[in-house]
């Protein structure tokens, strides 16, 4: 046996002898006095001669301007080398929550408020490394 379409309501076509102001507002009738209108024909020629225009008026053309752009050679977003060597390993490690708070204070108070957080991870771990392997550190831990 076939299922019955349970639904019967009668579906409405489009009456062409409806009026369009009736369904979308489109074709309102315009009233008051137009500031100004759009054609889409070519314009007209202007009567205006631009060649009797005032160029004395246009400043003076400079020919040679400094370029204040700096040539970079590492992409936006990339630390900088340090001593020639690029930040090319990267490692995942979990810190402390006050760690990385006392990271941001030291990026803060940074006197290069460009800085990024790798150089100073990088001084923070050469300077521990220099601590422990050239004052003598492994003694006074």
């Amino acid at each position: 046996m076939k299922k019955e379409n349970k639904i019967n309501d009668p579906i409405d076509e489009f009456n062409s002898e409806e009026d369009l102001e009736e369904l979308n507002g489109i074709c309102e009738v315009i009233t008051g006095i137009p500031i100004s209108s759009f054609n889409f024909e070519k314009d007209t020629p202007s009567k205006e001669n631009l060649s009797t225009a005032n160029l004395t008026s246009l400043p003076p053309s400079v020919d040679s301007f400094t370029d204040n752009r700096k040539v970079k050679t590492e992409a936006p977003g990339i630390t900088p080398p340090i001593d020639g060597e690029f930040f090319d390993t990267q490692r995942c490690y979990k810190i402390r929550n006050s760690t990385a708070r006392m990271l941001n204070e030291i990026k803060a108070v940074h006197p290069n408020v460009n800085v990024y957080m790798n150089t100073i991870v990088d001084a923070a771990i050469r300077n521990y490394y220099d601590f422990i392997f050239n004052r003598d550190g492994i003694n006074t831990l």
